[in-house]
């Protein structure tokens, strides 16, 4: 007896170890900040001349259909009246229309702010065009450092270049919602296996220590696979 109800200890501290596992999980994916479904790589040089390796690439988080302006010829014109939107992966380079050692600065449509860029298409001939966009929005990428990363948030007038090299999906929030059911499906097993073997002791008979050990046993049982 003493060993059954010994069985069930280790069988109830693994349910408890698998519900904090999976409660950290969960935490731990709603927690996180969320990155682009397609991760776009590719090396990044800033304007002092640093060039470093990236990941998750996007402007204000977006990386289809940003929209971008024609630089118009008269500073009382809004950019907006001539629009074209771009997906990352027709993009082989974003680069600065400003040569080296000129001096990096906004440009004013009716009194706003818009950074000019140049665009170099991911074609056979690769063509350049030059837009403006917003002042306000930013380049937002991860720097990879060997093996460390960290996030990146840069104005236009702060890159010299970047240069997409490749491209990748990544899973889905539907495969991610799947893993986290099996992994609750599992748990929940473990907790009604642990369940009917603590109904059936119960029928047993049991001296004093037995019944306090399994009357705690069921007590943890209980609170933890509710």
């Amino acid at each position: 007896m003493n060993n059954r109800i010994h069985t069930l200890a280790i069988t109830f501290g693994l349910c408890a170890c698998a519900g904090l596992c999976l409660h950290f999980s969960t935490k731990q994916n709603d927690t996180a900040v969320e990155k682009p479904a397609i991760n776009f790589i590719g090396t990044l040089v800033s304007a002092q001349g640093e060039s470093m390796q990236v990941e998750n690439c996007t402007i204000n988080g977006v990386y289809r259909q940003v929209p971008v302006y024609a630089k118009p010829n008269d500073p009382e014109i809004d950019p907006s009246i001539d629009t074209t939107f771009i997906d990352f992966d027709e993009i082989a380079i974003i680069k600065s229309p400003f040569k080296e050692n000129e001096k990096k600065q906004s440009l004013y449509f009716k009194k706003r702010p818009y950074n000019e860029i140049v665009i170099i298409a991911n074609t056979k001939n690769q063509t350049e065009q030059h837009y403006v966009i917003e002042a306000s929005r930013k380049l937002l990428c991860d720097v990879m450092d060997g093996g460390k990363r960290f996030e990146k948030e840069l104005s236009f007038l702060a890159i010299n270049s970047l240069t997409f090299t490749s491209f990748k999906k990544k899973d889905d929030a539907y495969t991610e919602k799947i893993t986290q059911k099996e992994k609750s499906a599992a748990y929940m097993a473990v907790c009604n296996q642990t369940k009917l073997s603590l109904a059936a002791l119960e029928k047993e008979p049991l001296n004093n220590t037995a019944s306090l050990q399994l009357k705690t046993i069921k007590e943890g049982v209980d609170n933890l696979c509710r």
